[in-house]
């Protein structure tokens, strides 16, 4: 177990309503009863066997993975798995997480993005990926080390363009990118994705690479030239021609 779960423990939803334990993140930022009560009803429907809680403050509370202007993310089991659970904020400007739960099963048929396990209007259950982000492994590990991990991650960003898919979140890709302990980059967090505008994740990847990795490398003409081609022209020699200028310069 790695040292941020080291004292976290599971309850199971018997335990979480009978215990001293403070559920207002479950409605965050509300807080209010009545949602804390769906939002369980929600997680037994989904057949969610217990959900990580950790104390803070001297109070038990669910163990916060993350936190989004649209979602909190907890730890939860779905059998004996560990399995990050997606709970909708109160006050998001999407009411439901149904449009989320669809764009990634379709992240999904292409092997991109966590495992969508289920979902429900409030609650998105799915694998748990866990590992550095992306912009802690970028700060940790050599040129060539980072320039596979960029290749696999562009794949991916292609991949999603080619199902005409936008993330809409990779032009920071920072915390959007989980790297795991075996190498495998996931990109995560479909809730700014979209199929109605023109997918763009490719270029918005290169874009952050040159914004932090790539500084000095951003007037290259060779890579300026073949980002202009594929922005319009996804096509997949352009792209392979991209995705090798972007390794070489990473690397050199």
């Amino acid at each position: 177990m790695s040292q941020i779960h080291r004292h976290l423990r599971f309850l199971s939803l018997k335990q979480l309503r009978e215990k001293e334990v403070d559920l207002s993140l479950l409605a965050y930022p509300s807080g209010e009863a009545g949602r804390v009560s769906e939002v369980l009803r929600e997680l037994e429907a989904l057949g969610v066997a217990g959900i990580g809680v950790a104390e803070s403050s001297g109070k038990l509370s669910p163990f916060l993975l993350g936190k989004g202007v649209r979602g909190m993310v907890f730890l939860g089991l779905l059998d004996e798995t560990r399995v990050a659970v997606k709970v909708a904020r109160t006050d998001a400007a999407v009411p439901t997480m149904e449009q989320e739960a669809t764009h990634l099963g379709k992240a999904n048929t292409v092997n991109v993005g966590p495992r969508l396990f289920k979902h429900s209007p409030h609650i998105i259950v799915m694998e748990y990926v866990e590992g550095e982000t992306l912009a802690e492994f970028i700060t940790t590990r050599s040129r060539v080390e980072i320039a596979e991990i960029v290749a696999k991650i562009l794949d991916q960003a292609y991949l999603l363009d080619k199902i005409h898919l936008d993330h809409g979140q990779l032009s920071n890709s920072s915390d959007h990118i989980i790297i795991s302990p075996g190498g495998k980059p996931t990109i995560i967090d479909y809730s700014h994705s979209s199929q109605q505008r023109r997918p763009r994740n490719v270029t918005a990847f290169t874009s952050y690479l040159i914004r932090t990795i790539l500084r000095e490398r951003k007037n290259d003409p060779t890579l300026l030239t073949l980002l202009k081609q594929y922005k319009e022209k996804q096509d997949e020699t352009i792209y392979i021609t991209l995705k090798e200028t972007v390794a070489r310069l990473i690397a050199a």
